[in-house]
């Protein structure tokens, strides 16, 4: 999601000490209101603004022209190092490997031209603290509003989420106008489904006609967070689990990892499966890019993880019974990470 907004051009006005980069260079007469608390609540929000600022954030409230020059000192505020800052990366890891009893400083006054033609300029921490939290708490406005916007239209399907039991796996939820049907399998419930502003966090209080276990998983006040253009995840307490937007009727054809075919005639209990077919249903499922992503399938968890006796994914497989459990290694091409998730493969009469 990207939004425009006006950006704080940052231009620092640097004291130059003529010390190599990382150099202790000694004492440099300074208070402590002038300097930044490593993990204090300045700190962490230049962390933030910092880590990733174009993907992680829609906008970068301030945005520092490199190079800039920051400043470390101890416990007693002696100057330990300068260290050149280049770019965003180096930047966030320069604050990352901080020890805890640090602390920085940038030096004032940070001064910018606005498009307007007139000058802005920042003399303080409390004005950078103060500046970087408007723009944050406004990037975190348009999150919940256009998140907003996202919960109250089309349909909504339970998605996988790594390390649960996903037992509601493909469940739906079809908004409409503040209330729900849920369909999950053969069962279909009604209840509401209303947002609200708590904080300035967004939250989705789901009550379906149920006081049953289904009742007793999602009958609750959730906070939402915004992952991409058509997910959100949604966390109550110590449970949560992630939910798809689908505007077209995609969202009827995959509905979980269980793939049945009729047995043949000759042999009870077992059926041809072609795994390649399926391809299609379990990216849709994990909401992933089949382009960028390897599905190897297996018959034991161990194989999966070892990588060993794979199953030819294009070539015909007959199940070694009736309802059988199948291990598929998903590899990111991207950046060679794997995980394991299990499917069901049954042999139905027919």
């Amino acid at each position: 999601m990207k939004t425009n907004l006006k950006l704080l051009t940052v231009f620092v006005v640097l004291i130059s000490l003529f010390s190599c980069q990382n150099e202790p260079i000694g004492g440099l007469d300074i208070n402590a209101e002038d300097t930044i608390a490593v993990h204090s609540e300045l700190y962490n929000n230049l962390a933030r603004i910092t880590d990733n600022p174009e993907e992680e954030l829609p906008v970068t409230c301030v945005d520092f022209n490199y190079p800039i020059t920051m400043y470390t000192f101890d416990t007693e505020l002696q100057l330990l190092a300068t260290t050149l800052i280049q770019n965003d990366a180096l930047f966030l890891t320069y604050l990352n490997n901080l020890e805890d009893d640090y602390s920085i400083s940038i030096s004032y006054p940070i001064t910018t031209q606005l498009e307007d033609g007139t000058t802005f300029s920042i003399n303080n921490n409390q004005e950078l603290k103060e500046n970087i939290e408007a723009c944050i708490e406004e990037v975190e406005a348009i999150e919940a509003q256009n998140c907003l916007f996202l919960i109250n239209n089309c349909v909504w399907k339970v998605g996988y989420t790594r390390n649960i039991d996903n037992t509601y796996l493909g469940a739906v939820f079809n908004e409409d106008n503040g209330s729900t049907a849920f369909t999950h399998d053969d069962q279909l419930l009604f209840g509401s489904w209303t947002t609200v502003f708590i904080e300035g966090e967004l939250h989705l209080n789901i009550s379906l006609n149920n006081s049953g276990i289904v009742g007793d998983y999602f009958n609750y006040d959730w906070k939402v967070d915004y992952l991409d253009s058509n997910s959100i995840q949604l966390t109550h307490e110590d449970q949560s689990f992630v939910i798809h937007q689908y505007c077209d009727n995609d969202y009827a054809l995959c509905t979980n990892f269980a793939f049945e075919k009729c047995e043949l005639e000759d042999t009870p209990g077992v059926a041809e499966f072609t795994f390649d077919n399926y391809t299609f249903c379990i990216t849709n499922i994990l909401q992933i890019d089949s382009a960028t992503t390897n599905l190897i399938y297996f018959e034991t968890e161990e194989d999966a993880v070892n990588n060993t006796n794979a199953i030819a994914s294009d070539q015909v497989y007959l199940n070694i019974s009736q309802f059988q459990n199948v291990y598929i290694r998903v590899e990111n091409l991207m950046d060679d990470t794997s995980y394991t998730i299990s499917i069901l493969i049954i042999a139905q009469p027919c």
